[in-house]
C-alpha cells in the first residue's frame, strides 16, 4: 500500500487490512482507524490533523517523526512503534490497551499524556521520562503493563514510570546523559518495582540523584554506578531507595569518587535506603570497576581510609547500605 492523500479527514477513514506506506498530508479532526491487522508506515507530513488515530488489536502503526502524528490523540489498542534517528518528544496524548514501542538511535522524550495500559518497550536509543523542565512526566496509566528495556537501550529521565521495568540495558538519572551533564540532580522514580541484569547509572554532572523503587528490586547480576563523595556521614552521594519492596540476587555496586581524600565515618555513607522495606544480607556488593578498588580487601581506597559496603552500617539502620572507613595510615617509610 503506497496512499497519496491529501484530504481533510472530517469523518472517518478506515485502513482496514492494508500493509505498506502511508504517504499522506492530512487535515482536519476525523477519525483514522487501523483494523483487521493493518500494518502501516506513515511518512506523510500530518501536522494539520488534530483528530484520532486509533489502532484496533493486532495493527500496527509506525511513525519516525512528530509530524507524522501532527496533534492527533492516539487511541492505541495496538503497537505504535517510533522508530526514530532524531531526538524529539511525543507530545500526543495516549491512551488504550496497545504497546509503546521505542526504536532507533534516536532520544525520544515522554510527553505530559502517555496513559496507555500496554507495555512499553525500549528496544534502541533512549526514551527520556522527565526532563529539567518538565520532572513530573509519567509514562503510563498507573495499571500499565511491563516496562523492558533492551540491552544497548537507555530508559532515562527524573519523572515516573508507571509498569515493572526489567532492564537489559541502562536505566539513567537524567544528568547521566549526554547532552544533560548540567542538569540538577533529582529522583527517577519506577513504580512498579526494578528487575536489573544491566547498569543502574546514577552517576552523572551532579551528585545527589536518587533512584526511587517502588516494590521489589532483584538484582540479576546487575551494576549500580553511584557518584560518592569520599568523606564522613553526611558526604553527597547519589542513592538507590527501595520503597515498601525487598532487594534480592546481587548487584554490584560500582562507586565512582567524586571528591574527598577520605575522613572518619561513624554510621557510614548511606548508599542504598529502605522505607518500609527489606534487603537481602547478599543483595549488593562493591564492584571492581570502583574507583580505588582494592582488589585484596574488598574495599576502596581514599587517601588514609579504606571504604567497605556493609549492611546496617556501624549502628545505622538495618536494612540500609553504607559505606563505612577505617584509617589505615602509610606504612611508615
Amino acid at each position: 500500500m503506497a496512499s497519496q492523500l491529501n484530504d481533510a479527514v472530517a469523518g472517518a477513514l478506515d485502513v482496514d487490512g492494508a500493509a505498506g506506506t502511508l504517504v499522506n498530508a492530512l487535515s482536519g479532526a476525523g477519525t483514522v482507524n487501523l483494523m483487521n491487522s493493518a500494518t502501516v508506515v506513515a511518512t506523510g507530513d500530518n501536522s494539520a490533523f488534530a483528530g484520532e488515530l486509533a489502532t484496533e488489536k493486532g495493527t500496527t502503526l509506525t511513525v519516525a517523526q512528530a509530524n507524522h502524528l501532527g496533534a492527533a490523540k492516539l487511541a492505541n489498542d495496538g503497537k505504535l512503534i517510533v522508530n526514530t534517528s532524531t531526538d524529539w518528544t511525543l507530545a500526543n496524548a495516549m491512551t488504550g490497551t496497545g504497546d509503546l514501542i521505542k526504536d532507533g538511535a534516536g532520544a525520544l522524550t515522554a510527553g505530559d499524556s502517555l496513559r496507555h495500559t500496554g507495555k512499553t518497550a525500549v528496544e534502541a536509543g533512549t526514551l527520556i521520562v522527565g526532563d529539567a523542565a518538565r520532572p513530573g512526566v509519567m509514562l503510563g496509566a498507573t495499571d500499565a503493563g511491563e516496562v523492558t528495556v533492551a540491552e544497548g537501550a537507555t530508559l532515562a529521565g527524573l519523572g515516573t514510570v508507571n509498569g515493572h521495568v526489567t532492564n537489559a540495558g541502562e536505566v539513567a538519572a537524567l544528568n547521566a546523559l549526554s547532552g544533560h551533564s548540567s542538569a540538577a540532580a533529582g529522583t527517577f522514580t519506577l513504580a512498579g518495582g526494578l528487575t536489573n541484569s544491566g547498569t543502574v547509572n546514577l552517576a552523572g554532572g551532579q551528585v545527589g540523584n536518587q533512584l526511587l523503587v517502588k516494590g521489589d528490586y532483584v538484582g540479576q547480576n546487575g551494576k549500580l554506578v553511584l557518584n560518592t563523595f569520599m568523606g564522613d556521614d553526611s558526604s553527597a552521594t547519589d542513592k538507590l531507595v527501595i520503597d515498601g519492596g525487598r532487594a534480592s540476587g546481587q548487584t554490584g555496586m560500582v562507586i565512582k569518587q567524586a571528591g574527598g581524600n577520605g575522613a572518619a565515618t561513624v554510621n557510614g555513607i548511606r548508599v542504598v535506603q529502605t522505607l518500609n522495606g527489606t534487603t537481602d544480607a547478599g543483595a549488593f556488593a562493591l564492584a571492581a570497576g570502583s574507583d580505588g578498588y582494592r582488589d585484596t580487601t574488598g574495599t576502596i581506597r581514599a587517601g588514609a581510609y579504606d571504604y567497605k559496603l556493609q549492611r546496617g552500617g556501624n549502628g545505622g539502620q538495618a536494612q540500609d547500605w553504607y559505606l563505612v572507613s577505617t584509617y589505615d595510615a602509610p606504612p611508615v617509610q
